[in-house]
């Protein structure tokens, strides 16, 4: 492999560059960029001796762009200043760390708790309809096979619940995902193929004598892991059980029923393959450092070549994807992924 030299700006909310007005006090950047509902972050690392770096003011928005050169550097995401931390040893020295999110659901209506049911005669239909007016009044792009998706038995309950905490419930229930990425609110059908902005992702291709360093491990047992879930038939005034298995041709089986009651048949089997789903995808995990790659997103599809067949096999899936950048010096990027049963 060869040597190269990032390029890495940090632009304030006057246009103004942290990089440069840091200086050598700045020690790099790590961008974390998740799957699930947890903001991704960005962590700017300065050293901690005098002259000190002030601290900016609570939300103060940051841009960060990257790349291998200044003229293909792109903009990895737009983040807001949270809070700080700061660390030390005798022999390291000192550290600080501004600690900026993605998104910020404290603030706001989103977590305050409320009460309302979704039907058609409050005008919703379809998940995308719930979605729409919890996120009213946000930007919400919606992936469009979520609006194929009915409301089960047409009626669902938000009581003394926020409207983050009862989407995100929503979300798991149906195997969907919901983030935040630059201002925006993602909803997203597991599988989809599209990145937080609505396009298709491109697979991120990892070869091992590229790769600085690889962890993989593999548990066959989950192959055997099959899903029910329990609704109550109106009509036969009964409990009834639904199996939704993995999608492995597996010799045998477990029965793990899930602990809630659906509304209907429908919602039944989207709680069990969902719950199937998860337990596919932790049939295997695996952790890849690779040289710096803009292309690596959460949610991207990876494929594996030159590893043991037992890796490369593997329909592997995103979950993070960090980047530690460090000016003039390295960029290395960290793949944390699981197998991918869609």
């Amino acid at each position: 492999m060869t040597d190269r030299t990032p390029y890495l700006s940090v632009l304030g909310p006057d246009g103004s560059d942290l990089v440069k007005i840091a200086g050598a006090r700045l020690i790099g950047v790590q961008l974390i960029d998740r799957i699930d509902d947890v903001s991704d972050e960005a962590i700017i690392r300065f050293t901690n001796k005098p002259p000190y770096v002030a601290t900016p003011a609570e939300n103060t928005p940051f841009t960060v762009l990257v790349g291998w050169s200044a003229d293909k550097a792109a903009k990895v995401g737009q983040y807001t200043f949270q809070r700080v931390h700061f660390s030390g040893n005798p022999r390291e020295g000192e550290t600080l760390e501004w600690i900026c999110r993605a998104a910020d659901f404290s603030g706001g209506t989103l977590k305050d708790a409320a009460s309302q049911h979704f039907d058609k005669d409050t005008g919703h239909k379809t998940l995308a309809d719930v979605f729409r007016t919890l996120f009213a009044g946000q930007q919400v792009m919606i992936d469009p096979k979520v609006a194929e998706i009915p409301i089960p038995n047409g009626y669902k309950l938000q009581w003394q619940q926020s409207a983050i905490d009862f989407a995100t419930d929503l979300a798991h229930e149906n195997g969907l995902i919901i983030k935040q990425a630059n201002g925006t609110i993602v909803v997203l059908q597991r599988g989809s193929g599209l990145s937080a902005s609505g396009k298709p992702l491109t697979a991120v291709n990892v070869v091992k004598d590229q790769a600085y360093e690889y962890d993989v491990e593999l548990e066959p047992r989950f192959e055997y892991k099959s899903a029910s879930s329990t609704w109550f038939d109106t009509a036969k005034g009964r409990l009834e059980k639904t199996d939704q298995l993995t999608g492995f041709q597996a010799n045998r089986s477990g029965i793990d029923a899930l602990p809630h009651v659906a509304a209907a048949k429908d919602e039944a089997e989207r709680h069990a393959a969902a719950r199937a789903r998860d337990w596919g995808n932790y049939s295997g995990t695996g952790m890849f450092i690779v040289p710096g790659d803009p292309t690596a997103v959460a949610l991207a599809p990876v494929r594996c070549f030159g590893f043991p067949p037992a890796i490369d096999s593997v329909n592997w899936e995103a979950v993070t994807v960090t980047n530690d950048v460090i000016p003039d010096r390295g960029w290395t990027t960290t793949i944390e992924t699981q197998v991918s049963v869609d």
